[in-house]
């Protein structure tokens, strides 16, 4: 199935189908897992007046597969342009379609997400401490940097 030139490295492998549509349906389920956040019972940026325990119970059955499943597609896509690469290669592709996005993301984006849900704690008076005070108990920017190490985002 795979002919490869060189030891290390093989040049024409067939293109994996099954794995872009599982991403696919993963970035959908990120999509539809935050859209409907503010409709479940659990604590949010952003809440709805109207909950759900319907929205719940499809959150609490999400959650604990999300992640992994996403680590899951990521190592099968690794071990795959691995075989096409050098680890410098990969690493250097890696650093331009992941970080640098991720960084520009984070200064353009986490202000504009951090003004509404400041607007919103103010007017339905969820506001309990001062913005100093948020500034130093939270990580303001990264917060997806956070969900390996506190387990939520």
């Amino acid at each position: 199935m795979f002919k490869s030139t060189s030891p290390h490295l093989e040049k024409q492998t067939a293109r994996l189908y099954y794995l872009d549509w599982l991403r696919v349906i993963a970035i959908l389920g990120v999509f539809l897992f935050h859209a409907v956040h503010p409709f479940d019972l659990t604590p949010w940026h952003i809440k709805n007046a109207e909950q759900s325990t319907a929205v719940t119970v499809f959150i609490a059955f999400m959650f604990p597969w999300g992640m992994p499943f996403f680590f899951l597609l990521a190592g099968a896509g690794s071990y795959f342009a691995l075989r096409r690469r050098t680890a410098v290669a990969f690493a250097r592709e890696r650093f331009n379609r992941l970080l640098l996005p991720f960084i520009a993301g984070s200064i353009l984006l986490m202000p504009v997400m951090l003004y509404f849900e400041w607007r919103h704690k103010l007017e339905t008076g969820l506001l309990t401490s001062s913005f100093r005070e948020f500034l130093l108990d939270r990580n303001v920017g990264f917060t997806p940097i956070w969900f390996g190490a506190l387990g939520y985002h």
